[in-house]
């Protein structure tokens, strides 16, 4: 569709709000997005309240010139981005589990471009901990990416206490779904050469949420699956799972303020 300069087809500078499907388009858009998507709801609220904005609209334009983008259209793209692009959040976290033979706890909190975590494992033959400080590097990418250093203790029974400190890498992305949020996590350190790989999915019609993850270090190796219940109206969620290489069942709680 072409669009003429206003002293040609008299038409304002302010541009209609309408979409050629066809054009350069073998798939129907509407086609490539889940009927149960939030983006459908999401796109009625906004029309209605861009609708009862057309006549605040219309007073910002003259009435001549080449036509511009239409301003709805602006303002969709500009939500789009907002909703959809990875965004620093403040938020606090707390995690605790406690099983037959290890209880750990794990807790975070994220201040603008900065992010603060501490963990703690009491096992069997020893004991073990982290404190943290990651910044938020300002990258235009589908995941966020957190720096930092970090500081580790270990205190094995009969070997005495180890401090190390060195670099943690944090990666993560978070995103909803037509049927909840699923959420991804990775993340490296040079101390102890630790890594963790974390997967979790939530169904929110139920608040049922299943976690598998995967860390190893010099000293430990375990994978963990997990099940948790978001109690309704907050954000405390109850948790049980297994250890599948230490054979061990836990049970526990977190508090997710993200």
């Amino acid at each position: 569709m072409i669009h003429f300069p206003g002293g040609l087809m008299g038409k304002a500078m302010r541009n209609v709000d309408e979409t050629c499907r066809s054009l350069f388009n073998y798939v129907d858009i509407e086609e490539r997005i889940s009927a149960r998507h939030p983006l459908h709801k999401i796109r009625q609220v906004v029309n209605d309240a861009l609708f009862s904005l057309d006549a605040d609209f219309v007073a910002l334009y003259v009435d001549f010139g080449r036509p511009s983008i239409a301003p709805e259209r602006l303002i969709r793209a500009c939500l789009l981005q907002i909703l959809f692009s990875p965004v620093l959040a403040d938020g606090e976290f707390l995690q605790i589990d406690i099983g037959g033979q290890t209880q750990t706890a794990v807790g975070a909190v994220s201040r603008g471009s900065f992010a603060y975590g501490i963990s703690y494992a009491d096992y069997e033959d020893g004991r073990s901990g982290s404190v943290s400080v990651a910044y938020a590097l300002p990258l235009n990418a589908p995941v966020s990416l957190k720096v930092g250093p970090t500081v580790g203790y270990q205190d094995d029974d009969g070997e005495g206490d180890d401090f190390e400190a060195g670099l943690r890498l944090v990666a993560d992305r978070y995103f909803p779904t037509d049927f909840g949020s699923a959420y991804f996590l990775g993340e490296a350190s040079t101390v102890y050469n630790s890594w963790f790989l974390l997967t979790q999915v939530t169904y929110a019609p139920a608040d049922l949420g299943i976690e598998l993850s995967r860390g190893a270090s010099e000293t430990y190796s375990e994978t963990t699956v997990a099940v948790q219940k978001r109690l309704a109206g907050s954000s405390v969620s109850l948790r049980v799972g297994y250890k599948l290489s230490s054979e061990e069942l836990f049970a526990g709680f977190s508090i997710n303020t993200f």
